[in-house]
């Protein structure tokens, strides 16, 4: 019947004014669901408009508030906070949940919550929520975030170092770095109430936010260390004197921390992008898990930035090193027990000259730690490769054994290039192993073996490198399906003598060939050792006992 037609519901005709004023009553309802009060405030501080209950939270009748300034109600010792983040909020930026205290209603003193936000486009007025309830760490559902402090956590912090200095040139870029090393903060926290230590950290964490570039730029690395990344012309001094009145004010004996600040000399590092950050990642990990540390009266300190130096200077190299190819290569031999004769090599790194004598283990390492052990296991592979493919195919060629990081055989870009290089020289196949090393843990096991048995089934044998060495050698030898199994040295070093090391060895040998894996013992460095591994089923050992070989080809070996 209507079929066609449209309805609509018509009502009253309101005017653009009635319209606005329920347009503004409905965000202010929709604001004050999440908050007790909203203060506007102008570029001075000053409050210019108020709503909500303010008589509950200050203690004042409607519109009382108006034209105070915030600062004057807030407790001396919170000021130079609240002044950062209105500072912070006066630039268009946000900052999240911080605790200041004001004087209440009868004097009383209460932490209150703010949060702001400012809008330059129509002014530098700052728009903030007041709430009487504090934001808990389960509220924090990030894992970059600390639920202690509510800033950046370490993993957090090191993504927004390597944002921020990947993209810089060789000394231009504009920000600074500190780092800060709290003395007594732990000590302090042993003192006081579980409820002051959240507030605290809490306190510190809004801080260092406020006053770093962006509002969203510190991190809490460990219980007593933070950083940050700030505008250069930041006054350290003065933030470091903010910090350590909130410790003061904690402080039940009214003593408080001292704050020691590392002003990070990024500047004078002749490094750019990736490679820069790279550097900069180390220095922060070493300083918040491993510091080196001097003392100052009874104060430990750090210095940062020669260590920024000696990474600046180590990252360079292993970076030339690998994009060159320019390292050497060392043949040790693994011999059988029983009769002597080599079974395969293992290929070693061997440096060209380095300033600081850097060994091959500290290389492997360092490369590991600024994240570049894939980059290096794949220059390995080429070159270990390339020269078994050269290979006269009438040669007695031995095997050859390259060893894998835990984090190479988890990344699917390295697995992707290793096959593709095999595919490339087919006639290796048979002549060459792959060891898994333990000197950075393997995150996914379930993915790892899969990578394991496809090499596996492609006719490569896999040895499981360094076994003992971690805490997770038993959970590889359940999870990861292997060829050969290599007993790390410091078993084997003192086998003969020490009855636990002897009983250790016996046992994985047994395991091991219940399992249907051979055992390679490493770190044989004498005949009454050799003899003893011989009685313990061994089958096969490396060692200075042995000698080493630089090429792929060896005579016999004797036993």
């Amino acid at each position: 019947m209507n079929e066609g037609r449209r309805f609509s519901v018509v009502g009253p005709r309101r005017s653009t004014n009635e319209d606005n004023a329920t347009e503004q009553a409905r965000l202010l309802a929709f604001a004050l669901c999440t908050a007790d009060v909203l203060i506007e405030v102008d570029v001075d501080g000053r409050i210019i408009e108020e709503f909500g209950p303010t008589a509950a939270l200050f203690g004042t009748r409607p519109k009382q508030l108006v034209d105070k300034t915030l600062e004057s109600l807030a407790l001396e010792d919170d000021r130079h906070l609240l002044r950062a983040l209105l500072a912070q909020a006066a630039t268009g930026q946000r900052f999240r949940s911080a605790p200041i205290r004001f004087c209440g209603p009868a004097n009383r003193v209460q932490t209150l919550i703010l949060s702001g936000h400012g809008v330059p486009s129509i002014g530098e007025h700052c728009y903030l929520t007041v709430r009487t309830t504090q934001m808990s760490s389960e509220d924090i559902d990030d894992p970059e975030r600390s639920n202690i402090s509510g800033i950046r956590n370490i993993h957090g912090f090191s993504n927004c170092v390597s944002n921020y200095f990947s993209t810089v040139s060789v000394g231009v870029h504009q920000g600074g770095l500190t780092l800060l090393y709290v003395h007594g903060l732990s000590d302090l926290q042993s003192r006081i109430l579980p409820a002051v230590w959240a507030q605290l950290q809490w306190q510190i964490g809004s801080f260092l936010d406020a006053v770093s570039i962006e509002g969203n730029a510190a991190g809490h690395l460990s219980i007593d260390r933070f950083g940050f990344i700030h505008d250069r012309t930041v006054d350290v001094n003065d933030i470091c004197a903010c910090l350590a009145e909130f410790t003061r004010v904690a402080d039940p004996d009214n003593k408080g921390c001292v704050i020691v600040p590392d002003n990070v000399a990024v500047h004078a590092i002749e490094l750019a992008g990736p490679d820069l950050a790279r550097a900069i990642l180390y220095t922060i990990r070493r300083f918040a898990l491993f510091p080196s540390r001097s003392v100052i009266g009874d104060i430990e300190t750090t210095n940062v930035s020669s260590q920024l130096r000696v990474a600046a200077d180590r990252t360079r190299f292993v970076v030339s090193t690998i994009t060159g190819a320019d390292f050497g290569i060392a043949y040790e031999p693994i011999v059988s027990l029983a009769d002597g004769s080599i079974h395969h090599f293992e290929a070693l790194l061997r440096l060209n000259d380095h300033p600081e004598g850097l060994s091959p283990y500290e290389f492997i390492v360092f490369a590991e730690e600024i994240d570049l052990i894939t980059e290096f296991d794949l220059a390995m592979c080429r070159k270990v490769i390339a020269k078994l493919a050269s290979q006269d195919a009438d040669a007695s060629v031995k095997g050859v054994a390259i060893n894998i990081s835990g984090r190479s055989i988890n990344s699917s870009l390295f697995v992707e290039a290793l096959n593709a290089l095999i595919d490339r020289y087919p006639s290796v196949r048979g002549g060459l192993m792959f060891e898994i090393t333990e000197s950075a843990r393997i995150r996914d096991l379930a993915h790892a073996n899969d990578v394991i048995q496809a090499l596996r089934k492609r006719g490569f044998q896999v040895c499981l490198d360094d076994f003992g060495a971690g805490e997770a050698a038993f959970d590889y030898l359940r999870e990861l399906e292997v060829d050969f199994v290599k007993i790390d040295g410091k078993y084997v070093k003192d086998a003969a003598s020490n009855s636990r090391d002897k009983a250790f060895l016996t046992a994985m040998s047994s395991l091991c060939h219940d399992l249907g894996i051979t055992t390679i013992a490493e770190g044989i460095e004498s005949e009454s050792i050799l003899d003893f591994l011989r009685d313990c089923g061994i089958t096969y050992g490396q060692g200075f006992v042995f000698g080493s070989q630089e090429g792929l080809t060896a005579p016999q070996i004797s036993k």
